[in-house]
């Protein structure tokens, strides 16, 4: 005996067997039964119906009508990384509590990202996007006023001048709140380990350092910066041991990234 498949079930079979019309069905289980004047019987009525039939809307028929898909795009160029992990759990609490999923696009690790990459990106169906690319040029962001055709913000990144906008850390600020911490309990010594030199938020992070040591004439600074494609943790011992080799362990170690 062949079985066969269970068909979908369709808005209009649950409107038939809930004794309405198809609209009433679309009202009550998009949660504008009170708007359209439904009374609460016909509401339990309809949503009783559609869950012993087993009724799922179809969301590609609901995001063509209402042209609203409630999803923002999430784009990182290394979603990977412990941070980035930290920053969508937050995002993803963010989104759910204001009824919003959160989508994912990856970006190839590079610092000049195609504009086809983010084109595509940006048709696609998120209703708004957060670029979180910390570490790239990306594309010429001054130039980007075709972003704004959805709600865009780049995260990570204080993109001055720029017609789209951007939220960072205080970099400068910060790395002189941690210098000056470790110059309080008595280091005369700091080895550094930072982020690769080109990078702009090592250069402001570095410009906080030289600011908390600036009236310590007497104070030595050992800086070791991770090279271009260098895994962060291989960085990080060699700093380690390359300090070691020049000249001994020093009193504090200030690590600017991972």
């Amino acid at each position: 005996m062949k079985l066969r498949t269970s068909a979908r079930v369709s808005r209009r079979q649950v409107a038939e067997a809930a004794g309405v019309s198809a609209a009433v069905v679309s009202y009550v289980l998009n949660g504008k039964a009170v708007k359209n004047r439904i009374s609460c019987a016909t509401s339990r009525r309809v949503k009783e119906v559609a869950g012993r039939l087993g009724y799922r809307p179809n969301i590609w028929g609901r995001i063509l009508k209402t042209q609203r898909s409630r999803l923002l795009a999430f784009v990182s160029c290394d979603l990977m990384d412990p941070n980035t992990t930290e920053i969508i759990r937050a995002l993803n609490d963010a989104m759910r509590a204001r009824g919003y999923g959160l989508t994912l696009f990856p970006l190839a690790d590079k610092s000049e990202v195609a504009k086809a990459e983010v084109e595509a990106i940006v048709g696609s169906v998120a209703e708004g996007f957060i670029f979180h690319v910390p570490c790239g040029s990306m594309l010429a962001w001054d130039r980007l006023a075709w972003l704004r055709e959805k709600p865009t913000c780049i995260l990570g990144r204080h993109v001055p001048h720029s017609p789209i906008p951007s939220v960072e850390v205080h970099n400068a600020a910060g790395a002189e709140m941690a210098a000056k911490h470790l110059l309080a309990g008595g280091a005369q010594r700091l080895g550094v380990i930072a982020d690769c030199r080109e990078y702009a938020y090592t250069q402001e992070r570095l410009a906080g350092l030289r600011a908390a040591v600036a009236d310590s004439a007497s104070v030595g600074v050992d800086i070791r910066f991770r090279q271009k494609g260098q895994d962060q943790f291989v960085a990080g011992v060699e700093a380690v041991e390359g300090g070691l080799a020049d000249g001994g362990v020093p009193e504090a170690v200030f690590a600017m990234g991972d």
